[in-house]
């Protein structure tokens, strides 16, 4: 019905974020200074009200969508973080509330991000103290002991370490190291640019990361883990940490959980975003330049001539299409790709 309305006013508590719920017929609004959240039935128009929302970036509370939950990161009175579990499918009814005793030992900054998994059965939780936790969907319990980012890298450790270079398109040089594993990383070009692109190489060796000191003089910091984000099957998680801004930690859960890959950009990363349907991923670094990392190989992908000055800063996947395609959006200019199914990238 192209005639209908709906106009949602929130009075004096005023408005800093509106977003749709996944089925659809509500919408969550949050007020001014993240007093709370209000959930609007389209449908029956009843009203539901959720106190002690933190403000954390980008939203104090996440979707489950294969099990029809949503769970609220809180911040108490008494300065404490507490995670409240909905359930959308019924009214949006509270079934399960605890608090994160397993970060009790945190300064007063707490929970920073968390993330479902796409098959519900566990929670992500990263924090300003740098600490991930994994948590049970079941008991709410970490299923393992909290842990941090390394700031020593070494390829002996059994995981991967891919390195961004730059290079010149003229160069016949071959970096041996890249030679040296089976691992596909590669680069590719859409036309003619100039003589400096990017490769990936694997690096074999120890890097010993330092990492960026925040200033604690100016509001918001930055610190803690920025970023948790999983693959399409659930298989694959990624991370950031703000204090290292320029890597990417790519964890496996098969057969067991650890750390599988590392990706080293040369700039800070601004946004990396999961294939809908394939455990492929996509960042940028706020250049023309989109990288793609799978399993079986990595590419930096340069952009055409034409859009040779083209900077991105998003990354959006098309989730519908049967044939996957992205959006590359800069600050005035945005792009389109589309992946070869053929080629695999």
């Amino acid at each position: 019905n192209p005639e209908w309305k709906c106009k949602i006013d929130e009075g004096s508590a005023g408005l800093c974020q509106v977003h749709w719920a996944p089925d659809s017929q509500h919408i969550l609004t949050t007020a001014q200074f993240h007093l709370r959240i209000t959930v609007w039935s389209l449908t029956s128009k009843n009203i539901s009200y959720m106190k002690y929302p933190k403000k954390i970036s980008p939203n104090s509370y996440i979707f489950n969508l294969s099990k029809s939950y949503m769970a609220l990161v809180e911040r108490r009175n008494d300065n404490t973080d507490h995670i409240s579990i909905f359930n959308y499918s019924t009214n949006w009814s509270m079934i399960a509330h605890f608090h994160v005793k397993e970060l009790e030992d945190l300064q007063v900054l707490g929970i920073r991000c968390a993330q479902w998994s796409p098959t519900g059965q566990i929670m992500v939780v990263g924090d300003y103290e740098e600490h991930i936790t994994i948590f049970s969907y079941l008991t709410y319990k970490k299923i393992r002991e909290s842990f941090q980012h390394p700031q020593r890298l070494s390829s002996n450790n059994g995981y991967t370490i891919l390195k961004e270079e730059e290079y010149h398109t003229d160069s016949e040089e071959i970096n041996e190291k890249s030679q040296s594993k089976s691992y596909s990383s590669s680069t590719n070009s859409s036309s003619l640019l100039s003589n400096h692109e990017s490769k990936y190489i694997i690096y074999n060796g120890t890097l010993q990361i330092d990492p960026i000191k925040p200033n604690f003089d100016r509001a918001n910091p930055r610190l803690g883990v920025s970023s948790i984000e999983f693959s399409s099957s659930g298989r694959y998680m990624s991370t950031i940490n703000e204090t290292m801004p320029n890597i990417l930690f790519i964890f496996d859960f098969k057969p067991t959980f650890h750390l599988a890959f590392v990706l080293i950009q040369i700039q800070s990363i601004r946004c990396i975003k999961w294939e809908p349907k394939r455990d492929h991923l996509a960042l940028c670094t706020h250049n023309n330049c989109l990288y793609i990392w799978s399993s079986k190989g990595a590419s930096c992908i340069s952009l055409p001539s034409e859009s040779s000055k083209h900077k991105i800063d998003e990354i959006k996947w098309n989730n519908y299409n049967s044939i996957p395609s992205i959006a590359l959006i800069g600050q005035n200019t945005m792009c389109l790709g589309f992946v070869d199914l053929n080629n695999d990238m």
